[in-house]
């Protein structure tokens, strides 16, 4: 049995090669490049699992390849072979490509925030939190996925909440998060929680841009106390 899982691992892996030898990059989503790519440094492994959970948490390739060291070690499957690899294919990037910022959306404004929330994040029928890391462009280089996988209620702790926004590059973050019952004014716990955040993102040289209570229909800027229909 472990011998067959290997032998369908190695086809798949042969078959992302064979279309790459075939036609290049043409055809290739992001995912199936940076498996391709994962191939050459993890030896007789499945990679498709850990491209996922790199693209999840860095939203595209470019955002896999533009990420540091020290964030990329953070996820589950990369080791230091990893990490150094994925960056000197950045770097390559960086040095004969172009700016691997350039097609990401500027957030700067609570509204841009909004629409960027309902192009990428799920309103499932339970609480859930997520962050985006911004650059001190505004834009986008990390999603984080704080709470609210199987969870009725969200339980948002701090202390690990900084442990997944601060990294180098990140300059400001969003903290959103959901009520799928259609109400989005915030609670006294969410006023309380985004007043102390301030102050601790604050610390580390981290500005909180905005807590924003999403909705199917309405958003409420926590921030800014600013409530919307959309």
């Amino acid at each position: 049995m472990e011998k067959e899982h290997e032998n369908t691992h190695s086809g798949h892996r042969q078959r992302i090669k064979s279309l790459f030898e075939k036609h290049r990059l043409v055809g290739l989503d992001e995912f199936r490049i940076l498996e391709l790519i994962l191939t050459y440094v993890i030896p007789q492994q499945d990679t498709n699992p850990l491209a996922h959970r790199l693209i999840d948490t860095f939203l595209d390739l470019r955002g896999v390849l533009n990420a540091s060291y020290d964030e990329l070690v953070k996820i589950k499957g990369v080791g230091r072979e990893v990490a150094l690899f994925l960056q000197l294919e950045g770097e390559l990037i960086s040095a004969y490509g172009t700016n691997p910022t350039k097609k990401k959306p500027k957030l700067d404004n609570v509204e841009k925030s909004v629409d960027y929330f309902r192009k990428n994040f799920p309103i499932k029928d339970h609480e859930c939190m997520y962050a985006v890391c911004l650059n001190k462009f505004c834009k986008p280089i990390k999603h984080v996925v704080l709470t609210g996988e199987d969870e009725t209620q969200v339980q948002f702790d701090i202390r690990t909440f900084m442990s997944q926004i601060t990294f180098p590059n990140v300059f400001s973050v969003i903290l959103y998060h959901t009520h799928p019952q259609g109400n989005p004014y915030p609670s006294k716990e969410d006023f309380a929680v985004t007043n102390h955040l301030i102050r601790v993102c604050n610390d580390v040289g981290i500005s909180l841009f905005d807590h924003i209570v999403m909705t199917e229909t309405s958003h409420f800027s926590i921030v800014r106390g600013e409530q919307s229909h959309t």
